[in-house]
């Protein structure tokens, strides 16, 4: 079994030869120097030599926030321990459910797949007026949140799979509208801006060579972009292409499920499909898994974290994004059933 932990270290790349070496691998590549590893319960953390569970001092900024999210995330587990998990579909009564992932020009799910190496760029934007500001502790419940959402797909992934964040705190002077007559009417008057801050064009063409070049500075073998705001927009969480948006409030889930809808909008990117509301039983990702545990194509649905707020992942959404799934297993189960009903 692994158990995850943050360590800190001067030699990245030493640093996880040695975790490799002893079993485990990195999971959540948080800063230049700080890191989530997953060890085997067999070793000693203590005898680890090339990195160390408690930050250093004279540490930056960036890695600070990392250690203080990574904590936040262990008291709020504590806090939460021995509570049956709450469920609710994501159009759940009282909550606008989020949008069918849409495909970009260039960039179909069926060339991606959720394995290996993944670049991330967060870039969570803050406005100047009391209402949008994202504040520090704020900031750090995103770091926490997106932290947690990562680990559910880290741990229960079938082979060791890395996230590379790249994390950018911008503030942008714009004027949000009052109405959101679709995604981008809403989204371009804080996302180029913050494009702009970081070197890039606007629209799909800024963020899309962000990701490329995250991937090649990274040398991954994937990369995304996230947008975390308190502008408003069209859906409070969305995915487009090889980006996702969210709102700090979520929609009244409150930040503190962030976590569930980032692991959401995360695996749309990587060819997962909803299960609720208007879904469809049609086959996706590299492999063109169908989708039968979309609530119209079951009648025996199981819990899933592409229906609702559960952290579990059913057999079709791992197809889906690449970490196995036998159809001959499916024919032969519907094979035995009509020999049954024989």
């Amino acid at each position: 079994m692994l158990t995850t932990g943050i360590r800190f270290t001067e030699d990245l790349a030493a640093a996880t030869t040695e975790i490799e070496q002893a079993g485990g691998h990195v999971t959540q590549q948080l800063t230049d120097t700080a890191f989530i590893a997953a060890l085997p319960d067999t070793v000693d953390p203590a005898s680890l030599r090339d990195s160390q569970p408690t930050i250093p001092v004279g540490a930056d900024e960036p890695t600070i926030f990392a250690d203080q999210a990574w904590k936040d995330l262990l008291r709020k587990r504590e806090e939460s321990e021995g509570e049956e998990e709450e469920y609710w579909t994501w159009d759940n009564a009282g909550h606008t459910a989020p949008p069918p992932y849409e495909e970009e020009p260039g960039f179909t799910l069926a060339a991606r797949h959720l394995n290996g190496s993944v670049s991330l760029g967060l870039v969570i934007v803050s406005g100047t007026e009391d209402n949008r500001v994202i504040s520090e502790t704020e900031r750090k419940t995103i770091l926490r949140e997106v932290a947690e959402g990562l680990d559910f797909l880290t741990t229960s992934s079938p082979r060791p799979l890395r996230f590379v964040y790249n994390t950018s705190f911008i503030t942008v002077d714009a004027k949000p509208r009052t109405d959101c007559p679709s995604k981008e009417a809403c989204e371009k008057i804080w996302r180029d801006p913050a494009l702009a801050q970081l070197g890039y064009e606007a629209g799909e063409k800024g963020y899309n060579k962000y990701a490329q070049d995250l991937r090649e500075k990274n040398k991954t073998d994937w990369a995304y972009v996230a947008f975390i705001t308190k502008y408003p927009q069209e859906h409070h969480a969305y995915a487009r292409g090889i980006r996702l948006c969210m709102t700090y409030a979520n929609n009244g889930w409150g930040p503190d499920k962030i976590n569930k809808g980032f692991s959401h909008e995360t695996l749309h990117i990587f060819g997962a499909r909803d299960e609720y509301d208007n879904c469809s039983c049609a086959p996706s990702g590299r492999d063109q898994v169908p989708n039968k545990n979309c609530n119209k194509c079951t009648t025996k649905q199981v819990a899933c974290i592409m229906d609702g707020t559960a952290n579990k992942m059913c057999k079709y959404t791992r197809g889906q994004i690449g970490w196995g799934y036998d159809p001959l297993a499916e024919e032969n189960l519907a094979e035995s059933a009509d020999t049954t009903a024989m």
